[in-house]
C-alpha cells in the first residue's frame, strides 16, 4: 500500500470517528461525580462522613431522607400509570413497578437515578450462531437499579442511553465474582447486542467507576448463580436499550458535560452539614441545661465509697467538701436554656435547604416563620411545582422506556414500532384545595386578604355565608346592614 493511499484510508477513519463522536456522547465516571454520588447515598443512610469527624461523634437530623420522602411523596401522590397496549404486562407494571413507585422514586432522586430494567425468570431463550433472539418465554419480572449498580457509557444526542452495564458482585472463597451485563444499542443497525461477562478478582469492585474488575474473565457455567446466562443476545429492529431511567430532574452543576444523573441532594450538602451541626448543638444545649442538685460530700457519707448512686447520677453532681458545718449542702443548677437562639438559626438553615432541593417554606422548616407577602407565599408554592412537575416529566419518560422494552422483551420476533401507555399525575400542590386554603391562611395572618375570604375558599359558600361564619366565631351577631363590611372582617 502506497503513502497516498494509506493517507486516504487515515482519513477514512478520521471521518469515521468523527462521525460517531458527533452522534453519540461518551461518558465516564469522575472521581469528582463517584464521591458526590457516593455521600449522597450516605447522607440518604444517615451515616455522612462528617458525623464521625468530631468527639464525640455526632447524630444525624435525618434531614437528607425526610427530603427524599416528601419530593416522592409529591411526584407520586395519587399517581396512575397503565400499559394499555397490553393487558398482561400492564399487569407486570402495576405488581412490581407502581405499587412500589414512591418508595422507587424516593431512593432514584436522593442517589442520583435509577433504572428499570425487565428480565424473565426461568426464561427459555433461544438464539442463532450470532446471538440473534429466535425463541424467548418465561416470567417477566423487573428488577430496580441504581447508580452504584450500574454504569453509562454512552448518550446519543437526545439524552437517551445507549451503552450501559449492571453489575452484581458475589463473594466466595476469598474472591469478587462480579457479572457485567452489557447492553449497546447500535444507531446504525437498530440492533441491541446484551453480553454477560464474569470477571473473577482479589479486589472489592469500586462501585460507582467499577474500573478494578482486572482481566480474568471466567466461562459463565463455572459460576453456580449464574450459570444459566448466555453470553450474547442480540435483538434486530429495535429503537434503544431495553430499560426505562430516572434521572432526577436536576443538572450536573460539578461536571456541566456530564449528562448523567446526578442525586437531588447534590447541591444540598454543605447545608445538611450545618444542620447536622446545629441539630447537635441544640441537643448539648438542652442535655446542659438539665437541672441538677450539687451535693455536698458530707451529704453522700453514708453511700458506699461516697459515690453518688448511679440511678440518680444523671442529676446529681457532687462538690468538693465544704466547710462541714452543713450550710450549701444542696445547691440546684438550673442555667437558662438558649433553645431560641438555636432554633432561630436552625430555621434558617431549613428554609435554605428547602430553596436548594426546590420546595416551598414551611415543607420542613417552621411555619411560623416562613414569607409573609402575598408575593413571596405565591413565589414560593410556585417553587415546589415546578420542582414536581419537571420530576413527573422525568418519571413518565422513564416509564415509556420501561414499557417499550416490556413490550421487546415479549414481543422479541416482532417490529415493535409504538406503544400505547396512560399517565395520571397529580401535582399536588397548587391545585390541591388543602393547600389552597394553607396559602390563604398565610395570607389571612398577614394581613393581606379578610378573614371570611379564607371560609369562601374553605367551605366553597358565597360571602355572606362566610362574613357570618367570622361573627358566630366572635360570639357576634350577623347584621346585613353593617355598613362598612370590608373592614369589618379583615
Amino acid at each position: 500500500m502506497g503513502i497516498f493511499d494509506k493517507f486516504i484510508r487515515k482519513k477514512k477513519e478520521g471521518a469515521q470517528e468523527l462521525q460517531e463522536s458527533a452522534s453519540t456522547i461518551k461518558t465516564e465516571i469522575s472521581d469528582v461525580q463517584a464521591n458526590d454520588l457516593a455521600l449522597a447515598e450516605a447522607i440518604y443512610k444517615d451515616c455522612p462522613y462528617w458525623l464521625n469527624a468530631t468527639t464525640p461523634a455526632m447524630l444525624s437530623s435525618g434531614f437528607g431522607a425526610l427530603i427524599a420522602a416528601e419530593i416522592a411523596r409529591l411526584i407520586t401522590i395519587e399517581s396512575k400509570v397503565t400499559l394499555d397496549s397490553d393487558e398482561e404486562l400492564n399487569s407486570v407494571l402495576q405488581r412490581y413497578v407502581m405499587q412500589n413507585i414512591r418508595q422507587i422514586v424516593e431512593i432514584g432522586w436522593a442517589l442520583g437515578g435509577a433504572v428499570f430494567k425487565p428480565y424473565f425468570s426461568d426464561a427459555i431463550i433461544q438464539v442463532d450462531a450470532n446471538g440473534m433472539v429466535k425463541k424467548l418465554d418465561g416470567k417477566m419480572k423487573i428488577v430496580f437499579m441504581y447508580p452504584s449498580q450500574f454504569k453509562i457509557h454512552k448518550f446519543d444526542r437526545a439524552g437517551e442511553i445507549t451503552a450501559i452495564s449492571f453489575y452484581t458482585t458475589e463473594y466466595l472463597d476469598y474472591k469478587y465474582y462480579t457479572l457485567q451485563e452489557f447492553q449497546y444499542f447500535d444507531e446504525k443497525t437498530n440492533s441491541l447486542t446484551i453480553t454477560n461477562t464474569i470477571y473473577r478478582s482479589n479486589n472489592k469492585p469500586n462501585v460507582y467507576k467499577w474500573d478494578n474488575l482486572g482481566s480474568d474473565m471466567i466461562p459463565l457455567e463455572s459460576f453456580y448463580k449464574w450459570s444459566n446466562l448466555l453470553p450474547k443476545i442480540v435483538f434486530s429492529n429495535v429503537k434503544a436499550t431495553l430499560i426505562g431511567y430516572y434521572k432526577p430532574a436536576i443538572a450536573n452543576n460539578a461536571e456541566i458535560t456530564n449528562p448523567c444523573g446526578v442525586s437531588g441532594l447534590s447541591r444540598a450538602k454543605n447545608v445538611l452539614y450545618r444542620i447536622d451541626k446545629i441539630s447537635n448543638a441544640l441537643d448539648w444545649e438542652m442535655e446542659a441545661s438539665l437541672s441538677r442538685l450539687y451535693v455536698d460530700e458530707i451529704a453522700l457519707n453514708e453511700s458506699p465509697k461516697n459515690q453518688v448512686p448511679q440511678n440518680l447520677n444523671r442529676f446529681l453532681v457532687k462538690m468538693l467538701n465544704t466547710t462541714g458545718d452543713g450550710a450549701g449542702m444542696f445547691e440546684t443548677f438550673s442555667p437558662k436554656i438558649r433553645d431560641e437562639s438555636y432554633i432561630n438559626v436552625l430555621n434558617t438553615w431549613l428554609r435554605l435547604l428547602e430553596d436548594t432541593v426546590g420546595l416551598s417554606h414551611g415543607t420542613v422548616s417552621n411555619v411560623d416563620f416562613t414569607t409573609k407577602t402575598a408575593t413571596e407565599i405565591a413565589t414560593s408554592r410556585q417553587r415546589t411545582y415546578s420542582t414536581i412537575l419537571d420530576n413527573q416529566q422525568s418519571l413518565e419518560v422513564a416509564l415509556k422506556q420501561l414499557g417499550y422494552a416490556m413490550t421487546v422483551w415479549k414481543n422479541p420476533l416482532t417490529v415493535v414500532d409504538s406503544i400505547s401507555m396512560t399517565f395520571d399525575f397529580d401535582d399536588g400542590t397548587l391545585s390541591n384545595p388543602a393547600e389552597q386554603v394553607s396559602i390563604m391562611l398565610q395570607l389571612q395572618a398577614s394581613g393581606n386578604i379578610p378573614k371570611y375570604k379564607v371560609n369562601m375558599t374553605y367551605f366553597n359558600i358565597n360571602a355572606e355565608d362566610a362574613q357570618k361564619l367570622v361573627l358566630e366565631a366572635r360570639g357576634e351577631l350577623y347584621s346585613e346592614a353593617e355598613d362598612d363590611s370590608e373592614k369589618e372582617f379583615e
